[in-house]
């Protein structure tokens, strides 16, 4: 008696081709498959503990709509998501600092210092 088949699991390949050709359930099975390479690059780039996940989800989003883009011919799919979550990691990452305001620069704009008393202009 011969062991039964083992179900052969689908490659990121075709994963990602089934994906572009709208099954929403090729992306799913990426995200299981991929979402520890994400974390860990967004990890890595410098995003801190609590805005992991949500940095996460959305760079899968992006990476999906940028799907049709990957080209197995080039190399593998974990290389191309790992490089699109860091892109993507530092950007979101340069945006936030860029909209970061000092307390300092804060209080100055409103007319005050830091030490509690009014600025005089």
């Amino acid at each position: 008696m011969s062991a039964p088949e083992r179900r052969k699991e689908p490659t990121d390949e075709e994963l990602v081709a089934r994906l572009v050709s709208g099954d929403r359930s090729a992306g799913d099975s990426l995200v299981n498959r991929h979402s520890g390479l994400v974390a860990k690059t967004v990890r890595q780039a410098g995003a801190s503990p609590e805005d992991v996940e949500d940095m996460v989800q959305d760079i899968f989003l992006r990476a999906f709509r940028k799907a049709s883009r990957y080209q197995p011919s080039k190399g593998r799919f974990t290389a191309w998501l790992a490089t699109v979550a860091r892109n993507d990691a530092l950007n979101h990452l340069r945006r936030r600092r860029a909209s970061t305001v000092s307390l300092d620069e804060a209080l100055l704009s409103a007319g005050m210092t830091s030490d509690g008393g009014a600025e005089i202009t």
